[in-house]
């Protein structure tokens, strides 16, 4: 299935061929001031769990409405094949079975990169640290359109215990998952399209001007 994809930062954006271009434009101006208004406020580095709270709290004021929501224990994987399979279960899971490939898409995306594969051959203990959030969306069958917000945390660490003869090494990586299925509500969200569209439009002038800024100090 063909999809329309879009990356910003550590964000995966899906669309299937079902989503119009208007509706794409308005899912993506959603979801880009959610991420810039939860930054403002926590590095996801950092206090990840606060600022996923402070992202879907943004979603959810301006018209995704919450179907199903993702809470899992934190799981120890050793291998990046472990990894895709956990987290296309889990998509599963929330009630998005159309969704899951795509989530399993994005994951895939990222275990391309090398990242995953890297760390479990190569990987010192507290050298990576990892979040990306999958976004699919797609149409049900009443024509409305729904997304999962599937956020990954990743932690790593390497533990090595030296024997007589020989030394053994065991990477783990510790993954959170977090998210939730939403039904995107766009006679709601026009009630706050054009808001939205202004917060991005002074983003993007502050970006510039501080990039405008820092070159002349150079």
């Amino acid at each position: 299935m063909p999809l329309k994809t879009y990356q910003t930062d550590n964000t995966l954006i899906t669309f299937a061929p079902s989503v119009t271009a208007e509706e794409r434009q308005d899912a993506l101006s959603l979801f880009l001031q959610a991420r810039l208004f939860a930054s403002k406020a926590f590095d996801a580095k950092v206090h990840w769990k606060s600022w996923m709270d402070r992202y879907r709290n943004r979603l959810e004021k301006h018209g995704c409405q919450l179907q199903s929501l993702i809470t899992e224990p934190a799981r120890v994987v050793r291998s990046a094949k472990e990894l895709k399979g956990i987290v296309a279960k889990v998509a599963g899971e929330a009630g998005a079975d159309d969704l899951a490939e795509q989530v399993a898409y994005a994951v895939g995306q990222i275990k391309e990169t090398g990242f995953a594969g890297r760390f479990f051959s190569k990987g010192v203990n507290g050298g990576a640290y990892s979040e990306f959030i999958a976004v699919p969306c797609d149409k049900n069958q009443a024509g409305d359109v729904v997304l999962l917000v599937f956020a990954v945390n990743i932690g790593l660490s390497v533990e090595v215990r030296d024997f007589d003869f020989w030394t053994e090494t065991q990477r783990d990586m510790v993954v959170h998952i977090v998210g939730g299925l939403y039904r995107l509500d766009r006679k709601a969200y026009a009630q706050h399209r054009a808001t939205v569209e202004a917060y991005l439009i002074e983003a993007a002038r502050v970006r510039i001007r501080t990039a405008s800024i820092t070159t002349k100090t150079h």
